[in-house]
């Protein structure tokens, strides 16, 4: 049968046995095209149907006028056989064949004899052959059928588990944003993590510090008395201490007024320009509280009208 490349257009003789042992894949010595033998064998000699109709045996070159030019050319391949190069040493079926290595450059004389009584007794024997060729097409059709269908599906999975791998990196890292929005408050304690805790809460337009950031505040030396200058009015003071490690912004403080029963009657937010009593830790608020800080508190407002017979203080970051 007939194979030809692609590529240059030159036309190979194949025997079934030549085409098992390069498993189908061949490379073209002229152009050096690699290309399936099996998807362009026919049994015709291609282009040639003078070819076909003296039994498919390519016509001989006309430049081959020496019996010595003739055994080279190997008549077994066909006269274009002189143009293909040689096999390298170390081929494998990993790689494919050079036409040429199917039968070699200068066959062995009982090689030449037993081929030229092949191609003598072919015409008697072309059931054997058609039957070579049917199992061996059948055998390289069997083997490139998984091939095809693993190098069609590699990419598919791999391009898979890369969108799984993917999608679990995403989930991952929204895992660990979201978590430290939500635990910003005990991360800030931690060194080395405002920077990111600070980025998270741009994400998230959300305070960075949290109402427990402030549970370091202690209230010492409080005291609540009416205002001598005012009937209805009410002064408050008292100390603020910073007994945590780091730096705190200076907070909104919340101050409820009780009765004798412990029963609520006012409350008001009051913002720092607005309670600290020091004018030179007023001048400074963008500085924050430094640990260990004592910050005096002053604060006078309105008497509710249920009375005010203590108070208590609570801590929030600025809004």
């Amino acid at each position: 049968m007939y194979t030809q490349c692609p590529g240059c257009g030159t036309i190979f003789a194949l025997r079934a046995w030549q085409l098992r042992q390069a498993r189908g894949r061949v490379t073209c010595g002229l152009c050096q095209t690699t290309f399936d033998a099996v998807q362009a064998l026919s049994e015709e000699l291609p282009g040639d149907e003078a070819g076909a109709a003296d039994g498919g045996q390519p016509a001989a070159s006309t430049s081959a006028s020496s019996t010595e030019e003739a055994e080279v050319r190997i008549p077994a391949l066909g006269p274009q056989m002189s143009a293909i190069g040689r096999l390298l040493p170390g081929d494998s079926d990993e790689r494919p064949v050079d036409l040429r290595a199917l039968v070699g450059e200068h066959p062995a004389a009982e090689q030449r004899a037993a081929t030229a009584s092949e191609e003598t007794a072919g015409a008697g024997r072309g059931g054997a052959a058609d039957a070579d060729w049917e199992q061996v097409l059948a055998e390289l059709r069997a083997e490139q059928r998984p091939a095809r269908a693993s190098a069609a599906g590699g990419p598919k999975k791999r391009r898979g588990r890369r969108w799984l791998v993917a999608a679990g990196v995403l989930v991952l890292a929204a895992a660990l944003v979201h978590g430290s929005y939500l635990y910003r408050g005990a991360l800030l304690e931690l060194p080395g993590t405002r920077a990111w805790l600070s980025a998270v809460c741009t994400l998230y337009d959300c305070q960075l510090e949290t109402a427990a950031s402030y549970d370091v505040i202690e209230v010492e030396e409080r005291w609540l008395e009416p205002d001598p200058r005012r009937d209805d009015a009410l002064m408050l003071g008292g100390v603020l201490v910073h007994t945590g490690e780091r730096r705190l912004p200076y907070p909104e403080m919340r101050l409820t007024l009780r009765d004798l029963d412990g029963h609520v009657t006012g409350e008001r937010w009051v913002r720092p320009e607005d309670y600290v009593a020091d004018s030179r830790l007023r001048a400074r608020l963008g500085a924050g509280m430094e640990p260990g800080a004592r910050v005096p508190v002053e604060l006078y407002v309105a008497e509710p009208d249920g009375g005010a017979e203590s108070f208590s203080l609570s801590f929030r970051p600025v809004e």
